[in-house]
């Protein structure tokens, strides 16, 4: 069951992107970001947002007013 609701999630999350780049006109690489911690064990893990804007990226001024 836990796989689902995963899956759910990491749709929704690739929905959302999708309608941040549909919506303001972004690329893929303007609306993901991601960075690299240190666990406590010593591996690194990647976290990355949901979605990402920022204010310079979006050319179109009344989109960007929103």
């Amino acid at each position: 069951m836990t796989s689902i609701y995963r899956q759910i999630g990491i749709g929704c999350e690739r929905l959302f992107r999708e309608i941040l780049q549909d919506a303001l006109r972004l690329s893929p690489e303007e609306v993901t970001w991601s960075y690299t911690v240190a666990r406590a064990d010593g591996r690194s893990q990647t976290l990355s947002l949901d979605g990402r804007i920022l204010f310079d990226a979006v050319s179109d001024s009344d989109r960007r007013g929103r």
